[in-house]
């Protein structure tokens, strides 16, 4: 047990000084942190700190209180999570930025220092985050001189500029999420539940002709099972206002694996935490592209990766960096949100992420065909479906690059609801006809190259 010495204690001024400093700052670093769990572990940090207690005893404090979280009307809690770190054991502070320790006879006019330069960061915070705002990035995105966005209706009048297998692709999708295209094996007829003002066992063009499916009944049922458990997550996420963690857990991820499996080209990756690298990031941090939850990639047995490396030199294979660098393309870029989400935050952060995914494919162009970059039209880059699912429901949009701008076509297609059973068959025929696009003319456009 510890006693307090006889004599009078002494304190460093620059000692306490300096863990003052540290304590504010690490408070605006806890502050700015939006992860619950951060809260605990910064505040109690800071506090480990101190030299002394304000007895004059050695510092016993382990669980300080903490600053609270400003409210924020224009974030997005279900939206893709950024990256945050608290650096709780800082570097040695440059002269630019750091509260050296002062003379006794500055100590007022350092600390005073050291609150200015303390409410500007603060300041800046607070700005980055309400330009933040979906409505604003929007309105950001649609300004920028550089490949603006341009949004047109998908179902309009005028046919889309886009390629013929492309539209007739639109097409199939646009079948399978209207019940006008078989999706289900003919002796599961009967099985699907229904309600009393619809029947989807009564619906013919949902199952197949018998003796179509070859599959054997054993792995057909087993199946029906999974998606039966898919749509029953589906119910309870709405019923129970989940976000959007829990609905990837539970919804979007296990229909993604039952309509990827066994497919020799493509996969899919959850890449929440994945980062765009900065070569083809938009430097205005105003049209900045964000994370995006799941990517849609071609195997490596798909290509031959060394090469592809050989050929690309210092372009990288994909556009963000994923967690092993592997050689796998990126072909459907997908956003996830819950029922509760705001809708506008994903689009605008598929809008930013896939102008960087067009010019990292620009960059891909010109290091696989550079004689033909000269020439018309066979410098042009393929058209990107884009999945976006809301809670259980899911879409299909579609971007290109046309006329020196992104075009996005909207009014997304409905592919497929997974509150039904039969809705999740249709949402996980859809997601493998594009899986089968992306094996077919995406996969061409990366082989054909000299």
């Amino acid at each position: 047990m510890l006693h307090r010495a006889e004599e009078p204690l002494y304190y460093d001024g620059e000692e306490v000084l300096s863990w003052l400093a540290q304590t504010q700052l690490d408070a605006i670093a806890t502050r700015d942190c939006e992860r619950d769990d951060c809260f605990f572990d910064a505040g109690a940090a800071a506090a480990a700190t101190a030299p002394f207690a304000m007895d004059g005893t050695p510092n016993s404090l382990t669980n300080p209180s903490t600053p609270k979280k400003r409210p924020r009307a224009d974030l997005d809690p279900d939206s893709t999570p950024k990256s945050h770190q608290l650096n709780l054991h800082p570097r040695p502070v440059l002269a630019s930025s750091s509260v050296e320790a002062p003379d006794t006879d500055t100590t007022s006019d350092s600390l005073g220092s050291l609150s200015s330069r303390i409410s500007n960061r603060s300041s800046r915070s607070n700005q980055s985050k309400r330009t933040s705002s979906p409505r604003k990035k929007e309105a950001a995105l649609r300004a920028t001189t550089q490949y603006p966005v341009h949004r047109r209706p998908i179902d309009s009048e005028i046919k889309p500029v886009l390629p013929q297998p492309l539209l007739d692709l639109l097409q199939e999708l646009f079948d399978i999420g209207n019940d006008k295209r078989a999706v289900i094996p003919s002796h599961l007829r009967g099985t699907l539940p229904a309600i009393w003002y619809n029947d989807p066992n009564q619906n013919h063009n949902l199952f197949f002709p018998p003796g179509k499916t070859l599959t054997d009944d054993f792995t057909l049922r087993h199946r029906h099972a999974t998606l039966q458990t898919i749509q029953n997550h589906s119910q309870l996420c709405e019923a129970r206002l989940e976000h959007e963690a829990g609905w990837n857990e539970l919804v979007h991820s296990p229909i993604l694996s039952d309509a990827l499996a066994d497919h020799g080209s493509v996969h899919f990756r959850n890449i929440t935490t994945c980062p765009i690298r900065a070569s083809y990031n938009d430097p205005d941090a105003a049209v900045s592209a964000t994370k995006i939850d799941y990517a849609m990639l071609l195997n490596a047995t798909a290509i031959d990766p060394a090469r592809l490396r050989s050929q690309l030199g210092d372009v990288p294979v994909t556009h963000f960096a994923l967690s092993d660098n592997a050689p796998t393309p990126l072909a459907i870029s997908i956003e996830t949100k819950s029922v509760a989400a705001d809708t506008l935050t994903g689009s605008t952060q598929l809008a930013a992420w896939v102008r960087a995914h067009f010019r990292h494919l620009e960059a891909v162009n010109c290091a696989l065909r550079p004689r033909n970059m000269e020439q018309p039209g066979q410098g042009r880059l393929p058209a990107l479906p884009l999945l976006f699912a809301i809670g259980s429901k899911w879409f299909v949009k579609v971007a290109c690059r046309h006329e020196q701008k992104t075009i996005i076509y909207y009014n997304s297609l409905s592919i497929g609801n997974t509150s039904t059973l039969h809705g999740c068959y249709q949402t996980s025929a859809a997601i493998r006809r594009l899986a089968d696009w992306a094996a077919q003319d995406f996969l061409a456009w990366w082989r054909d190259c000299p």
